[in-house]
């Protein structure tokens, strides 16, 4: 398939097909591991036809493909504007990776207000429950023992509430010690987060 939307592109430039062309030929190159041909054309695409109804989910996939690739915070601005596209049926999704690359840049604090938006935002989305207990890992890790408590003892793990308060508690009580996050605590946070 790739071929023919391939040879499409290059043989009708003017074609009004060409950007579901480009966009189907992206999809084809990405899902038969050709990820760095499928780059170029996500890129492609997105310096000529911008303003194309496409143009949010190809946005969206070229930053799969970066984030894979380790570029963490071009992935995170293509997420950011497909998760604020009111039109775009994945902007849940979309938010749902911007919040992961702020997480992964360990930037905790940005990561839990992301997450924690989704549910208000998206509150019928499939990735409600995927995103509270994001929200209260990244939490946790912002140091924000209240938010995390209260987002994790609604999941699966309850026990993970209990551990997070009861460090909330030494640390509030001066107790810390610099001894860093609960190790039981950051499995079972760990865990939860988990899909």
């Amino acid at each position: 398939a790739a071929a023919s939307y391939k040879k499409f592109t290059t043989e009708h430039g003017d074609d009004p097909l060409l950007p579901d062309a480009l966009y189907a030929l992206g999809v084809a190159l990405d899902e038969t591991d050709k990820k760095s041909e499928a780059v170029s054309v996500y890129q492609d695409f997105l310096a000529k036809f911008a303003a194309n109804s496409l143009a949010t989910d190809v946005g969206v996939r070229l930053g799969e493909l970066l984030l894979a690739d380790g570029k963490i915070s071009a992935a995170q601005k293509l997420f950011a504007q497909g998760a604020a596209d009111k039109n775009y049926d994945a902007a849940d999704y979309a938010l749902l990776r911007q919040a992961g690359c702020a997480y992964d840049q360990k930037q905790y604090a940005e990561a839990a207000k992301l997450y924690s938006s989704l549910e208000e935002r998206f509150p019928k989305s499939q990735y409600s429950a995927t995103a509270q207990l994001a929200a209260g890992k990244s939490s946790y890790f912002a140091g924000d023992y209240q938010e995390a408590v209260a987002r994790l003892a609604l999941g699966d793990e309850p026990l993970a509430g209990e551990i997070v308060r009861d460090r909330a508690q030494q640390r509030s009580a001066g107790d810390e010690r610099r001894r860093g996050p609960h190790p039981e605590g950051l499995g079972l946070v760990a865990r939860a987060a988990l899909p």
